[in-house]
């Protein structure tokens, strides 16, 4: 005779193999280099909209609910203040941002970044900048929203964001 699993065993690893299948396609989007390549490109967006003063585009990365914490510790929350605030800013300055770290989260919906950063002072005269302000490291964090990337946290003050890069242990 033939040995076999009771009914109820059966189930169960029917029921955890399906559970596996079902959470695959969440891990595996984690990797995704599609998903990376669209937060490269929506970091690549922010920083055009900045350089090209263009505060509406620039606001429809933001998440409703962002939190910009300014270079000196002030802090903005909402999508309207945080627009308010650059738009005074990116009249002083061009923006660079290079991708330093990302780690996507597991889901595939939040990330982290690291940025190295330049404020680059205007006028631009002879092709120069009047002023380059280093700002390293910068610690965003994105997530999907409606299937767009969007910013909901820039940490601006450097200090601040070395200190939760090491308290994270996000460094390389």
């Amino acid at each position: 005779m033939k040995p076999t699993l009771p009914f109820s065993c059966r189930r169960s690893i029917l029921l955890g193999a399906g559970a596996l299948l079902a959470a695959w396609p969440a891990a595996a989007q984690a990797g995704d280099p599609a998903s990376e390549d669209a937060l490269r490109e929506a970091v690549a967006q922010y920083v055009s909209a900045w350089n090209r003063r263009d505060i509406d585009s620039l606001a429809a990365l933001l998440a409703h609910d962002v939190h910009y914490i300014e270079p000196y510790g002030s802090e903005k929350h909402t999508r309207e203040a945080v627009a308010a605030y650059t738009r005074l800013v990116m009249a002083v300055y061009d923006l660079r941002l290079d991708i330093v770290r990302m780690r996507v989260g597991d889901r595939g919906n939040e990330a982290t970044l690291i940025l190295r950063g330049q404020h680059l002072g205007l006028p631009v005269r002879d092709g120069k900048y009047a002023q380059r302000f280093d700002r390293s490291p910068l610690l965003t964090r994105w997530r999907r929203e409606d299937g767009q990337w969007r910013l909901f946290y820039f940490n601006d003050n450097t200090v601040k964001s070395a200190e939760i890069v090491r308290t994270e242990k996000l460094e390389g």
